[in-house]
C-alpha cells in the first residue's frame, strides 16, 4: 500500500513536471524571492546612505555652531584687547615694567591691577575668566585670577605665549592649563614695532556650552583626554573640577557641566545615562579611539536622541578633546518607519504584479491547453479526433518498429446507424455515439489509443498487442456493445476489422487493411470480427 502511494506520488510529480506546472510555480516563487530581496537590499542601502549623509550633516552643523561660538568670543577678546588693553596708560605701565627694578615692578603691577580689576570683574560675567600679562620672554607679570603669583617663566609650558613672543602675531587655541582649561587668546603688545609684553585673554569652555545652548535646542558637554588632564593640570584642581566620564575611562568631564539649571534641554542626570549607553556602543568607542568627529543615535526611555562628537585640537593640531552635542532627534525612527513602509509596499506591489502575471500566464496555459484539447479531441464523444488519432498512431508505429514490439489496430463502426438517426433523430444518435465511446473507453487499457475516425467509425490502437490478441479484444468489445441497452431502450451491434502491424508498414497501410477487414465483416452479416491477412 505504502509503495503504491509513493509510486502514485512520484508519477504525479513527474506528471506536473511534464505539464510545466512545477517549473511554473518554482519560477514564480524564485522570482518573488528575488524581487523581494532586491527591494529590501535597495531600500536598506538607500536608508543607510541617507542616515550616513544625515549624520555627516549633523557633524557639519555642530561644527558651524562651535565656530560661531568661538568666533563670538574671539571677537570679544579682540575687542577687549583693542579697547581696554591697548590704551596708552596700560601700554606705558607694561613698557616701564619690563625695565623696572623689582620694587618698581611690584608697584606697576599693583597699579595695573587697580586699573583693570573693575573691567575684569564685569567681563567674568561673559565667561571671560582670565587676564594674564607676560613680559618679553614669557615671564609672568600679572595673573588677575591669582595676582600674588608672578615671575615664573612660561616659555616651556605655554606654547601659545612662546609663539606670540616669536611671531608677534595674535595666537589663539584650546589648551589645558594647571588650574583651568579653555580657549586662550594671546596678543602681543607692540610699541614702535618692539615687543614690550603679551596678554592672555581667555574664556572658559563653559562659554562655548552656554552660547551653543542659547541658540540651539542642544545640551553640550566637553570631554578632555585623561592623559592631557593628568599631565598638565594640578592634582588638586583636577580632583575638584573634573571626574571621569561615563562614556570612556580615557576622558574627563567638568563637574560644573552637571550642575546646570533645570531649564536644560536635556537634564544632567539623563546626560549621564546617555553616556553610560554610549559606553556600550562599539561604533562610539571606535570613533573616540580614532579622534574623528562623528554622530551616533541612541534611544533611552522610548525617546530618540542624537549625540554628535566634535573633535577639538590644540595649538599643535593634536586631539585635545570633544565637544559633545546632545539633542532629541527622530530622524532614524522616521527613516526606519519609512524603510519598512517602502519595503512592504514594494513587496505588496511586486507580489501583486507577479500574481497578476502568474494569473495571466495560467490563463495562457489554460487557453493553450484548451486549444490543444479542441485540436485533438472529438467534441461530441470526448475521445481523440481523426487528426490526433493519426499523429498518435504514427508515433506508436515508429516506436513499435524501433523496439520491434507488436502493434494492432481495431477499426469498427455501428451497424445500421443511419437507420437509428432516421428513426430516432440525430440527438438520440449523438447520445448513442457518446455511450459507445464510454463503453469502449472503459474496457480498454489506459495505454491504448482510442479515437473517432468519423461518423459512426472508431479506431483503437493497441500497444504490445498481436493481431490474435487484438481480435480477442475486439470480440470482447463486440459482445459488450451487443449486450448493452442504449438510450430509449435501443439495442445495436458493431462490426470490427482487426489488423496487426507488419514490418516496415506505415499508418495508411495498416488502417487500410483494418478497413478492408471491417468491410468483410459487414459483407458477412455484420456484428462480427474479421482479421486482416498478412500476405
Amino acid at each position: 500500500m505504502e509503495k503504491g502511494r509513493a509510486r502514485v506520488g512520484i508519477l504525479g510529480f513527474w506528471g506536473k513536471l511534464r505539464e510545466g506546472r512545477l517549473f511554473f510555480y518554482t519560477a514564480y516563487l524564485a522570482a518573488a524571492i528575488a524581487v523581494c530581496s532586491v527591494i529590501f537590499v535597495y531600500n536598506k542601502f538607500h536608508k543607510d546612505e541617507k542616515i550616513s549623509i544625515y549624520l555627516q550633516e549633523q557633524v557639519e552643523n555642530s561644527q558651524t555652531l562651535f565656530l560661531a561660538a568661538k568666533k563670538a568670543y574671539n571677537l570679544l577678546a579682540e575687542l577687549t584687547f583693542e579697547e581696554l588693553i591697548m590704551r596708552p596708560e596700560i601700554v606705558s605701565i607694561l613698557e616701564r615694567a619690563d625695565k623696572a627694578e623689582p620694587a618698581e615692578r611690584d608697584r606697576l603691577r599693583q597699579e595695573l591691577y587697580r586699573m583693570l580689576e573693575p573691567s575684569y570683574l564685569r567681563l567674568k560675567r561673559f565667561n571671560l575668566y582670565q587676564f594674564h600679562f607676560h613680559l618679553p620672554g614669557a615671564i609672568s607679570f600679572l595673573r588677575f585670577h591669582q595676582p600674588d603669583k608672578f615671575g615664573d617663566n612660561l616659555w616651556d609650558v605655554r606654547l601659545d605665549v612662546a609663539q606670540a613672543n616669536l611671531v608677534r602675531e595674535p595666537v589663539s587655541g584650546f589648551e589645558v592649563g594647571r588650574l583651568k582649561e579653555g580657549f586662550r587668546n594671546v596678543f602681543p603688545i607692540l610699541k614702535d614695532e618692539k615687543l614690550i609684553a603679551t596678554v592672555e585673554i581667555s574664556y572658559s569652555a563653559k562659554a562655548i556650552k552656554d552660547y551653543i545652548e542659547a541658540i540651539s535646542p542642544t545640551t553640550v558637554i566637553i570631554l578632555y583626554p585623561a592623559d592631557i588632564i593628568e599631565q598638565h593640570m594640578w592634582k588638586e584642581a583636577r580632583r575638584k573640577n573634573f571626574r571621569k566620564s561615563a562614556i570612556s575611562e580615557n576622558y574627563y568631564v567638568s563637574r560644573r557641566f552637571f550642575a546646570s539649571s533645570e531649564d536644560e534641554v536635556i537634564p544632567p542626570d539623563e546626560i549621564y545615562e546617555f553616556n553610560r549607553c554610549l559606553s556600550r556602543d562599539p561604533s562610539v568607542q571606535e570613533g573616540l579611539r580614532s579622534h574623528r568627529s562623528f554622530s551616533s543615535f541612541l534611544t533611552k526611555n522610548g525617546n530618540d536622541y542624537l549625540a554628535t562628537f566634535l573633535n577639538i585640537e590644540n595649538l599643535e593640531g593634536d586631539h585635545a578633546g570633544y565637544i559633545v552635542f546632545f539633542r532629541k532627534d527622530t530622524f532614524q525612527r522616521a527613516m526606519e518607519r519609512g524603510f519598512w513602509q517602502r519595503v512592504l509596499l514594494g513587496w505588496m506591489g511586486s507580489l501583486l504584479f507577479l500574481m497578476l502575471l502568474g494569473y495571466y500566464h495560467r490563463l495562457q496555459l489554460q487557453s493553450k491547453k484548451q486549444l490543444e484539447f479542441l485540436a485533438s479531441t472529438d467534441l461530441l464523444t470526448g475521445i481523440y479526433n481523426r487528426r490526433q488519432l493519426l499523429l498518435l498512431l504514427e508515433q506508436a508505429i515508429r516506436l513499435a518498429h524501433r523496439h520491434r514490439r507488436p502493434l494492432s489496430l481495431i477499426f469498427f463502426d455501428i451497424d445500421y446507424f443511419k437507420a437509428v438517426n432516421d428513426q430516432y433523430g440525430h440527438e438520440i444518435g449523438d447520445a448513442i455515439l457518446k455511450e459507445v465511446a464510454e463503453l469502449v473507453k472503459g474496457a480498454i487499457r489506459q495505454s491504448d489509443i482510442f479515437g473517432r475516425w468519423g461518423g459512426e467509425e472508431f479506431i483503437v490502437v493497441l500497444h504490445d498487442c498481436s493481431q490474435e490478441e487484438a481480435a480477442k479484444k475486439a470480440e470482447a468489445l463486440r459482445r459488450l456493445i451487443a449486450g448493452h441497452t442504449f438510450s430509449n431502450g435501443i439495442r445495436l451491434t458493431c462490426s470490427f476489422g482487426v489488423a496487426g502491424l507488419k514490418d516496415d508498414e506505415d499508418s495508411g497501410s495498416l488502417i487500410r487493411r483494418a478497413d478492408e477487414a471491417l468491410y468483410r465483416a459487414k459483407q458477412h452479416g455484420r456484428n462480427r470480427v474479421e482479421e486482416a491477412g498478412f500476405l
